[in-house]
């Protein structure tokens, strides 16, 4: 019962809720480029991964999420670069988004190095609202929002060795807008806020074949 009151306190009080901007991933050490532009070449090899995820399948608008990543050094291992393409459907809405990423390394000492990373691209965002409307002779949404197109620009910072990894990012330092389809009469802008991620790890060798 207390469960039940509290939750209808936070609904009549709560003014604004955001939810996330970025689709769920859950192997998040397998896809460190789409979050981190420095990333890009710190494998020494070329690299590539590819995810797709279904969450609630079965339902009508269920999540899905597909993401391609691959890097590769150049500049005799002095920088890397690299290439995302992800698509993701919630609902009505799906987002597309590709960037470029360039990252070039400084080798600090006892063989760890600081690459500094960017990331150049767009997102292309398509809703159809009218597919939310309950019956065809009640129309709630007499048209779709008009598809966008946002250019992007990131940035990040990755600090590495043979034992651990460090980062630091934020992959909509700067976001444009040219047609404002997401932002009020007032000029207040309601989505692509700047977010900041921090990523860490440790590599614990157990043998030749085993790391944790």
């Amino acid at each position: 019962m207390k469960q039940i009151i509290l939750f209808i306190f936070l609904v009549c009080t709560c003014k604004h809720a955001y939810a996330q901007q970025y689709p769920l991933i859950g192997q998040y050490m397998f896809n460190k480029l789409f979050y981190n532009p420095a990333f890009a070449g710190t494998n020494e090899s070329m690299n590539a991964t590819v995810f797709y995820r279904h969450q609630w399948a079965g339902f009508s608008g269920a999540p899905k999420t597909f993401l391609f990543n691959i890097d590769a050094p150049i500049q005799n291992q002095k920088a890397g670069i690299g290439l995302n393409l992800m698509n993701d459907s919630r609902g009505v809405t799906n987002q597309t988004d590709m960037y470029l990423n360039y990252a070039y390394r400084i080798p600090v000492a006892n063989e760890t190095t600081l690459s500094m990373g960017i990331k150049g691209g767009a997102s292309y965002f398509r809703s159809g609202l009218t597919n939310l409307n309950p019956e065809k002779d009640e129309q709630i949404f007499d048209e779709n929002i008009t598809s966008a197109l946002l250019p992007k620009v990131g940035f990040g910072l990755y600090l590495y060795n043979p034992t651990f990894y460090a980062g630091i990012s934020t992959p909509d330092l700067v976001t444009y807008d040219p047609n404002k389809i997401f932002a009020s009469s007032n000029g207040k802008t309601f989505s692509n806020r700047k977010n900041y991620l921090l990523t860490a790890g440790y590599n614990l060798y157990v043998n030749e074949l085993i790391t944790l």
